[in-house]
C-alpha cells in the first residue's frame, strides 16, 4: 500500500493517531506525533486557502479531546 503524495490531506487526524498507536508508541510521543501532524494539515490547508475553518476545528475539537 503506498501513501498518496500529501497524505495528510487524505488522511484524518483520528487515523493519524491510530496509526501512530499502532506503531507502538507511548502517548507522550503519540502525541507530539499527532500534533506535527495536525501542524501539516494545517500547512496545507492553508496553502489551499481553507486555513480559517480547519484552524477552528483542529483546535477545539480533537485537542480538547486530547486532553
Amino acid at each position: 500500500m503506498s501513501l498518496p503524495p500529501v497524505w495528510g490531506a487524505r488522511v484524518s487526524p483520528p487515523a493519524s493517531l491510530a496509526i501512530c498507536w499502532l506503531l507502538g508508541m507511548h502517548r507522550r510521543r503519540a502525541q507530539k506525533e499527532f500534533l506535527a501532524a495536525l501542524t501539516q494539515l494545517k500547512i496545507w490547508t492553508k496553502l489551499q486557502g481553507l486555513a480559517g475553518q480547519n484552524g477552528h476545528w483542529e483546535r477545539n475539537g480533537f485537542l480538547r479531546k486530547m486532553g
